[in-house]
């Protein structure tokens, strides 16, 4: 990455990526190259993220802390997510994920208190700006 990979964030600590951006770039998922974006989010719980389109969900899926989800080709292009803004999430025989299976903490009639998440976007971006030539640096 052109930028450094660590150092403080509005999110009120210090994240260190590099090691994630490594490790997700060794997956040749971009075509051999590596990742060059990192965004970094944090969702406090009962927040939620608003899909950019209303429609149905075509599936629901539990990811635990520390989840990889990698999103390729249309899944990541025509595919939109959300997150619903809930404190907890109350499974039933009927609201399992499909991958509830891999999941320990989805089982029926468990509540799942939902914690800070911190996200992170790894992407392959296919041109990338400098910032010194953004501010004239």
């Amino acid at each position: 990455m052109p930028q450094s990979q660590s150092g403080p964030s509005s999110l009120g600590g210090s994240y260190r990526t590099g090691r994630y951006v490594d490790k997700v770039s060794d997956l040749s998922l971009f075509g051999g190259l590596p990742a060059n974006h990192v965004l970094v989010n944090q969702y406090l719980p009962g927040e939620g993220i608003m899909p950019r389109s209303p429609p149905r969900p075509a599936t629901s899926l539990l990811l635990e802390p520390r989840s990889l989800l990698v999103l390729r080709g249309t899944a990541y292009t025509r595919l939109l997510h959300g997150i619903a803004a809930a404190r907890v999430d109350a499974l039933d025989a009927t609201s399992l994920p499909p991958n509830a299976a891999a999941c320990p903490s989805a089982r029926p009639g468990a509540s799942l208190v939902r914690g800070t998440r911190v996200s992170l976007t790894i992407r392959r971006v296919p041109r990338v700006l400098r910032t010194g030539l953004l501010l004239g640096k």
